[in-house]
């Protein structure tokens, strides 16, 4: 399969699993490599894609870990955000005072 998402002829959105699990260790190596928040957003909005997809329900015992990786990446991107927002307030704190 070319997608994770597939159309077929009986039910209209296939999520292709491994494919997804793929790609998510894939982001994820690619953070560890070069953390940015784009990346950990990217991740976490992939585990939330996997964890409200038609995948779901298959997971079955897995669904707990995926759940808690998935609040991990949420907490991992806020706190990219914040610091975003801190050096973006110091930056203008020190234009003003230049």
């Amino acid at each position: 399969m070319n997608s994770i998402i597939q159309a077929n002829n009986t039910e209209p959105e296939v999520i292709d699993f491994l494919q997804l699990i793929t790609l998510i260790c894939h982001l994820m190596t690619q953070y560890a490599l070069h953390p940015c928040a784009a990346m950990a957003t990217n991740i976490n909005r992939h585990f939330q894609f996997l964890l409200n997809s038609s995948a779901a329900e298959s997971l079955g015992e897995w669904q707990g870990t995926f759940q808690q990786l998935f609040i991990q990446w949420q907490d991992i991107s806020a706190r990219h955000m914040q610091h975003h927002l801190k050096t973006a307030k110091i930056e203008a704190q020190q234009a003003t005072t230049h």
